[in-house]
């Protein structure tokens, strides 16, 4: 397990990986884990910054967009979001009300490496069934690979879906370049008309609370209606 001062990622990918997790943890608990002021500069300084970086990370992610400007703005944004992020995990571990066990489901590291245990890595993976019963939107519902079930397993904090537009099958899985880490089944995305009848292929992966990914599914693909 990584140390308190050592635990913030060095690489792009991760650091989104983890403050995505760490962040949509937020959205959903921060009447536990903020009060006052603290709940204010969550909802505002914390998210705008890293709002900021994702949105420069995902430009950045794919080919498509990719260019000087971009990788500069990503290296901004970084830049601001990172003290921001450590600042959030200082709010967080010194509140009382929040756990070791609260502290790990946000992907940060517990007070103690002796609690809680960590969650392991994945040995499942999400299976995907997609809904094309509306017009312009697919609907991608998912279940677990061992259990069959639409519970995430223990430990798991969403399913990494990674997802593209092509023409044909895709030959490399870096084409999949869209990305969004869902915390719970299904994820909804919808289209523009004009994206109407063209085709999108998915893979999915579970992800833990630590940024750890387990095995990749299949590809499987869909027409959007």
């Amino acid at each position: 397990m990584s140390t308190q001062a050592d635990w913030l990622p060095s690489s792009h990918e991760n650091l989104y990986d983890k403050s995505l997790i760490t962040k949509t943890y937020a959205e959903g608990h921060l009447g536990d884990i903020g009060a006052g002021k603290t709940a204010e500069w969550i909802n505002s300084d914390f998210k705008v910054k890293w709002q900021a970086f994702a949105n420069a990370f995902l430009a950045w992610q794919n080919p498509t967009t990719r260019n000087p400007i971009i990788i500069a703005t990503l290296q901004e944004t970084e830049k601001a979001f990172r003290p921001a992020y450590r600042e959030f995990y200082r709010y967080v571990k010194n509140n009382p009300v929040v756990t070791d066990d609260m502290l790990v489901a946000m992907a940060l590291p517990p007070r103690s490496d002796n609690k809680p245990t960590p969650a392991p890595v994945p040995t499942s993976y999400p299976i995907a069934k997609i809904d094309i019963s509306i017009v312009s939107r697919l609907t991608v519902h998912y279940t677990d690979s061992q259990t069959g079930k639409k519970g995430k397993p223990k430990g798991v904090a969403g399913a990494v879906i990674h997802w593209a537009i092509l023409p044909v099958p895709p030959t490399d899985y870096a084409e999949l370049f869209h990305s969004v880490l869902n915390t719970n089944s299904p994820l909804v995305l919808d289209f523009a008309e004009e994206e109407r009848d063209r085709t999108v292929y998915f893979r999915l992966a579970w992800q833990n609370v630590r940024g750890e990914k387990g095995a990749y599914s299949d590809i499987v693909s869909a027409r959007i209606p």
